[in-house]
């Protein structure tokens, strides 16, 4: 048995390994809502001799990062460098204590605001088209379009990060992380939600050194199946969505008119090219809900040689085809849609996509 460096105290909390801690009972009841609790019980008329020793079932290692969370000591390891199991953990205790304030400082740390001013979360607001819809140009130094916001533990583990704001009520997080789930097929999320369900340890953690008390992913306890539902029925709702846009004739007058004729020359047009679009765009935003790569299709210059694949950079050879498309009356040749025009509604339509998982106070 060891004592654990740290300032005398009246009370001496013992981790599962028989590591103490002395700390004072005014900062635990201060901090910690179950352990007020625990001091509003009667008490001895004088205090005891020696200390007050209280088992506490965790890890010296978890107790070791946890507790200066609440004296407002330094902690042996910055919160930012710690995995999500560990904060997930973190999370758990100070959940059991009733302590809002580790709470808070971890939650800072998963959503980035440790290092960056928070904004309000909107999942287009930092694209930047590199397809001007008022000059037919095509801007070479701008680079494809990601979404910025989405980084740290939003990318690497989002469904983790989601079920965790699921269960603390994180709306903001859980919003950013189902983008970001988005940018996945449903089956990767799938499978992705029955290793957290399961308890399966994440790459970036299953080589971490456990110490007894710590090798259980606490986030396999916080999966609801409303949580699961929520996301099925966003990337429903975004998929059905974006049929009703792209089918509607007030957006696209021409492709969707059955008796679109030619502007020039009144004859009467095939609009076979702009179903094949449409139906190629559906299909993309199905395996990736997100958007960004029929965004992403939609910046490259309609005159762009395309190779039949979906390569970064190539045209899809269905927008190709689509904008080549003419009035076969010989002569005239007028084109069967206006580029700029179709490019620019398609956009709209991905960016009114709604975004914000069901939640339940909007049941």
């Amino acid at each position: 048995m060891n004592t654990h460096s740290h300032p005398d105290g009246d009370i001496i909390l013992r981790s599962l390994q028989g590591t103490l801690f002395p700390l004072h009972s005014y900062t635990l009841r201060t901090t910690s809502g179950l352990f007020r609790t625990i001091f509003t019980l009667p008490q001895p008329c004088s205090p005891p001799p020696t200390p007050i020793i209280i088992p506490i079932y965790e890890p010296t290692s978890l107790l070791t990062q946890f507790l200066p969370l609440l004296t407002g000591r330094p902690s042996p390891k910055a919160l930012h460098t710690l995995d999500l199991g560990t904060l997930t953990r973190l999370l758990v205790i100070a959940e059991k204590w009733d302590a809002p304030g580790p709470i808070t400082y971890i939650r800072n740390v998963i959503n980035g605001s440790h290092f960056i001013d928070q904004h309000v979360f909107f999942p287009y607001s930092p694209f930047r088209s590199v397809f001007s819809p008022e000059e037919d140009e095509f801007d070479e130094e701008c680079t494809d379009e990601y979404l910025g916001p989405l980084t740290g533990f939003f990318r690497t583990d989002p469904v983790r990060v989601y079920v965790l704001s699921r269960h603390f009520r994180w709306r903001a997080e859980a919003e950013r992380a189902a983008v970001s789930l988005l940018a996945l097929s449903e089956e990767e999320v799938e499978r992705r939600w029955v290793d957290v369900r399961e308890g399966r340890l994440s790459r970036f953690e299953e080589s971490a050194e456990e110490e007894e008390g710590e090798g259980e992913d606490a986030t396999m306890f916080m999966v609801t199946n409303r949580a699961w539902d929520s996301l099925v029925e966003l990337r429903r709702r975004r998929c059905g969505r974006f049929k009703e846009l792209i089918d509607s004739q007030e957006r696209f007058t021409a492709g969707n008119n059955p008796n679109n004729a030619c502007i020039r020359c009144s004859t009467k047009l095939d609009n076979t090219s702009w179903t094949e679009l449409k139906s190629a765009m559906m299909a993309e935003l199905e395996s990736r809900p997100l958007g960004d790569t029929v965004l992403a299709a939609m910046a490259v210059p309609a005159g762009a040689a395309s190779t039949g694949r979906r390569s970064e950079g190539e045209a899809w050879h269905e927008l190709v085809s689509c904008f080549q498309a003419q009035c076969p009356v010989k002569g005239c040749g007028a084109a069967n849609y206006d580029p700029l025009a179709t490019i620019k509604q398609i956009r709209k339509c991905v960016k009114e996509l709604p975004w914000r998982v069901g939640w339940d106070e909007d049941i």
